[in-house]
């Protein structure tokens, strides 16, 4: 198999990979019942045009289509909350991510926001126990 071959992984989110898949953008979004995609990307692959054929595709599937060309490398809190608002604001109801792990992290981290509410810091605190059990708070921010 080369790295070339078409696949599909799927778990709790559904990774479609290879040449023409994004034909395939619109036919996913209907399965699952979308009614407007928030399309997330870097503005490098936006401006070559790379979101354009599943966005189409999104369209003609009867879908609106949002984009979010904010994505930056290695995600931060503020292009991640500027994707939360655009979200919330065109009222949409899934996420697609273009792009590489840039684009995947933080269409991960905006469905965690749209789907459970709340801000990205209290899901980064973890806990830790003392010597007297009672636990502290640390921040990996």
């Amino acid at each position: 198999m080369s790295w070339l071959s078409d696949f599909q992984f799927g778990a709790m989110s559904r990774v479609v990979f290879g040449v023409g898949q994004a034909k395939q953008a619109g036919a996913l979004a209907r399965e699952l019942n979308g009614r407007a995609a928030l399309v997330m990307t870097d503005a490098g692959l936006a401006g070559l045009g790379l979101t354009e054929p599943i966005e189409a595709s999104l369209r003609e599937a009867g879908l609106r289509a949002e984009r979010f060309d904010g994505v930056v490398t290695e995600p931060t809190l503020a292009s991640v909350e500027a994707a939360v608002a655009l979200f919330k604001e065109r009222d949409c109801d899934l996420i697609v991510g273009v792009g590489g792990g840039s684009s995947m992290d933080s269409a991960k981290a905006v469905s965690l926001l749209v789907g459970n509410g709340g801000r990205f810091p209290e899901y980064t605190q973890r806990r830790v126990g003392t010597e007297t059990g009672s636990p502290v708070t640390a921040y990996d921010g």
